[in-house]
């Protein structure tokens, strides 16, 4: 942080929504006239694994919760589709009485995030990381358009199926999950089995994600997408191969892609996340983020 600059202040509450309690954590830079960050995490994820891209960031305002059934907010009696699941996050803006809003939505995260943004005109800009348009149809192994592969390996699918891995933290847990997930030794991921371990999901609140999932499907809207959009994909994540970021960055208007070279599905929740903060950053802060040209490539840090 510069010399001079003012320390964001950062509180965390539960917050009534909908019929939901919800733990959000609001980090404020009140010397930032920008629009908050809000930022819509993965399967099961909770408001600690943003811990290191917070700090990325340390001049902007963000906001971070734990989804129903995960984190430490309340399970609901029934699964949640994933356009409800915008509606609460909605509900949620109105609480905090947030204007304008841009939107990080990685993973899972990233399907919110697009109902979000069909829906919302208050936001501003999106970036989506390490996401894709839904599930495969049946049958179907490619996504149309690109004809690649865009479906996960089955080790990555069967990682994402239950939350097993926020309580195998150790060595072995760590150690299957890179290779799971695509992601290289070189990067740390030591912040994020601390923020798993510490705050694991409901069991129930994960499978209502997960049945979330399996039913939602933005093929068909895209185009509806009017925000300026960054899409990022890790060039070895099995998860949301890049040929899901292409699609993405094919149908939604304007949209642009990043591909980050040698990562998994895990780079945006690295311990040293500042390529990917700065790349964000860079996104969000353009003037006129349309005419800026289409990378295929992480900017080197």
């Amino acid at each position: 942080m510069a010399d001079g600059q003012p320390a964001p202040s950062t509180e965390t509450a539960t917050v009534a929504v909908g019929g939901h309690t919800l733990r959000v954590s609001v980090c404020e830079h009140a010397a930032s006239d920008a629009p908050p960050l809000f930022l819509l995490g993965g399967l099961g994820g909770n408001i600690e694994l943003w811990d290191s891209l917070r700090a990325a960031l340390p001049g902007r305002t963000t906001i971070a919760y734990d989804a129903p059934g995960t984190g430490r907010s309340s399970t609901h009696w029934r699964p949640l589709a994933i356009s409800e699941l915008a509606g609460v996050v909605s509900l949620l803006l109105d609480e905090l009485h947030i204007g304008e809003v841009d939107v990080v939505g990685y993973s899972f995260g990233g399907f919110v995030a697009q109902e979000l943004a069909r829906r919302e005109p208050r936001v501003r800009r999106l970036v989506l990381a390490a996401t894709g348009c839904g599930m495969a149809q049946p049958g179907e192994s490619t996504l149309p358009m690109t004809g690649r592969a865009a479906v996960s390996t089955p080790l990555a699918m069967a990682s994402l199926m239950t939350p097993a891995r926020y309580h195998a933290t150790g060595p072995v847990g760590t150690g299957l999950l890179r290779l799971a997930f695509g992601d290289p030794t070189s990067i740390g991921l030591q912040s994020a089995a601390r923020a798993r371990r510490d705050a694991p999901p409901d069991w129930i609140g994960y499978w209502w994600q997960v049945m979330a999932a399996s039913a939602w499907s933005s093929r068909g809207w895209l185009d509806e997408i009017r925000q300026p959009t960054l899409v990022v994909a890790g060039e070895h994540d099995p998860v949301a191969p890049p040929a899901s970021g292409e699609f993405l960055a094919g149908r939604i208007p304007g949209a642009r892609l990043v591909v980050v070279p040698d990562a998994g599905h895990s780079f945006l929740l690295a311990d040293d996340v500042d390529g990917a903060a700065a790349l964000i950053e860079g996104f969000l802060d353009q003037p006129s983020p349309d005419a800026q040209p289409v990378a295929s490539s992480f900017p080197a840090t």
